[in-house]
């Protein structure tokens, strides 16, 4: 069981490194190269992706490497913490918080042009059908990054379980659990904050728009 779970921890880890080249090559390239939708708006969909590519991709090598080791893997936590404590795990924080804060805000946009252009609504249509999406659909790809937030401390916690106490993996395992739902509960402090601050932006503007009708009405009644 403890294997099958190790497996399965670098398996999705490949998964995870694939979904983000996915979102690099066939949606971030061609839409920065052909201009499709307004370079803010890209900015807040994809505003490091380079940067969480390199940094799944450094986890993923060593993944790889003490795999093609031997079959069984015995201590898996040790790659774990060089990526998730300290200030590699710091950065993992950030960079996941820069990378989700503003998704949500940032695929409704998306949807709003899709409604009014009709280029952005063909070239989604189109580079859905990519086989490299696999039959996703963007939003669940892009919704991965999160996804793999949550998945981490489930499948660490899921390796001890089938691990000894004394075994020389069940500590880093231990503290590797620990390490990242930190980051997971930062990155969703962070998306939660943004949300917040996008509801009183939405709010503002709903009041600011509704003196300006008064004023007009109350000019309005004194032209009269």
């Amino acid at each position: 069981k403890r294997q099958e779970v190790i497996h399965e921890l670098i398996h999705t880890e490949k998964t995870h490194v694939r979904n983000l080249k996915v979102l690099f090559r066939v949606f971030y390239k061609p839409l920065k190269r052909d201009g499709i939708i307004p370079e803010k708006t890209l900015n807040l969909i994809f505003p490091n992706l380079e940067e969480l590519i390199e940094i799944h991709e450094s986890l993923l090598k060593p993944m790889k490497a003490r795999s093609k080791e031997s079959e069984v893997i015995e201590t898996i936590g040790d790659i774990m913490l060089t990526r998730f404590d300290g200030e590699a795990g710091e950065r993992v924080k950030e960079a996941a918080a820069i990378f989700c804060r503003w998704q949500s805000f940032a695929l409704k946009e998306i949807r709003k042009l899709q409604l009014v252009k009709k280029e952005v609504q063909m070239f989604m249509t189109k580079q859905e059908s990519h086989k490299y999406c696999r039959r996703l659909k963007f939003q669940d790809i892009i919704a991965s990054t999160h996804q793999r937030l949550v998945k981490y401390p489930l499948l660490l916690d899921s390796i001890n379980k089938s691990t000894p106490s004394p075994h020389p993996d069940y500590k880093n395992v231990e503290k590797c659990a620990k390490c990242c739902r930190e980051i997971l509960n930062h990155v969703n402090e962070e998306i939660k904050l943004t949300e917040n601050m996008q509801r009183l932006a939405e709010l503002s503007k709903k009041i600011e728009d509704k003196r300006v009708i008064d004023k007009d009405k109350e000019d309005e009644k004194e032209r009269e």
